[in-house]
């Protein structure tokens, strides 16, 4: 039990963090080039800022499908649909980053509940949601993710996040949510 309330704790506090950030850069005007998808690697310019190869713009609409699955099911408080949006991120190894969440046990409907708490609050007072760039960002193990930027729209502010998909089967679901690659 103590477990489960430590990877809750720490769940919470990553989401909070994340969503009262909010989005430093989106009113400066700033250099959001990027390398072509030339490479699979991310490479350092020579100014020592990260690139980023673009991902195949295609993935797009596929991607914002469950960005939108996702905050549809979180608005309406369905966890089970929700739980089935985001990639398994627990104990078990055999689980972790291959599976959704289930919502079957205590520890998955706690930290499905909270995770859903923080896409319902970056989702409060925001008119639309715009799917702009897709990034290819290269993991440890050589592979890569693909991350959709999304700009959150409300009429006093905007702010922006980062999501980050992997396959489970034969659908994307969300991996990652961060607010700066």
């Amino acid at each position: 039990m103590k477990a489960v309330k430590f990877w809750a704790l720490l769940l919470l506090a990553v989401a909070t963090a994340a969503g009262i950030e909010g989005c430093k850069s989106c009113n400066k005007k700033e250099d959001n080039t990027v390398k072509p998808a030339d490479t699979a690697q991310a490479n350092l310019s020579n100014s020592g800022t990260l690139t980023l190869p673009h991902a195949d713009t295609t993935l797009i609409p596929l991607l914002a499908g469950v960005i939108d699955e996702a905050f549809d099911a979180s608005n309406k408080k369905d966890y089970k649909r929700f739980a089935n949006c985001i990639i398994y991120r627990g104990p078990d190894s055999l689980r972790y980053f291959t599976d959704v969440f289930t919502y079957n046990t205590p520890y998955e409907k706690q930290l499905v509940k909270i995770t859903s708490d923080a896409f319902n609050k970056w989702s409060k007072d925001v008119e639309s949601r715009d799917y702009n760039r897709i990034y290819d960002v290269p993991l440890p193990d050589g592979s890569s993710m693909p991350f959709l930027e999304v700009i959150f729209i409300g009429p006093k502010n905007t702010h922006r996040k980062f999501f980050g998909f992997l396959p489970v089967g034969e659908e994307f679901k969300i991996a990652e949510v961060t607010s700066t690659l």
